[in-house]
């Protein structure tokens, strides 16, 4: 990896200066690497899985690279390649949501504090507000069809009632007309 390359490019510099003090730095760094080879082999993990999820688009594929990540920092929460795959991953996951219009879960996947994640955040929060205007105006739109609904059927029964009455009037006088 590449940790462990910049350990034994620094033991084998040509400058003294720019290497290990002694063997014990260049045990000590070592002994990091293998503390922390776990963790570097979770985020190489994670970007195996970000590539194959950029690939199919799959949300499982993106949950596993972010976890992959998450893991790897639990693990050794001074990766900087877990960081930044971190970051990436969980931007890439939210562009796939909201490009489905999975506008909550691409929301919950930014860093609203991150740079990186700023402009997909405001187009995603741009979204939400759209979409929440539009059931706003939706709700609106079905309660005056039901007002609507409501004063017509009102009308024709009052209609029907009274042509009943009407035709109920127009037997009686005929009848007495009869009579």
């Amino acid at each position: 990896s590449g940790e462990l390359v910049a350990i034994a490019m620094k033991a084998m510099a040509t400058d003294p200066s720019e290497r290990h003090a002694n063997v014990r730095a260049l045990q000590t760094d070592v002994s990091q690497y293998q503390e922390h080879a776990e963790s570097l082999d979770l985020a190489h993990k994670g970007g195996e899985e970000l590539l194959r999820a950029r690939k199919s688009a799959e949300y499982e594929l993106y949950a596993q690279a972010v976890a992959a990540y998450q893991n790897s920092l639990r693990l050794w929460s001074g990766n900087k390649h877990a960081q930044t795959g971190l970051r990436e991953a969980r931007l890439a996951y939210a562009s796939c949501a909201y490009e489905r219009g999975d506008l909550d879960l691409a929301s919950s996947l930014l860093d609203h504090g991150d740079e990186s994640h700023a402009k997909l955040a405001e187009r995603v929060e741009a979204a939400r507000w759209k979409r929440a205007k539009r059931h706003r105006l939706v709700a609106v739109l079905r309660g005056a069809v039901l007002g609507v609904a409501a004063v017509l059927l009102v009308v024709l029964i009052t209609a029907f009632l009274w042509i009943r009455a009407e035709r109920e009037r127009a037997v009686q006088e005929r009848r007495k007309a009869e009579a």
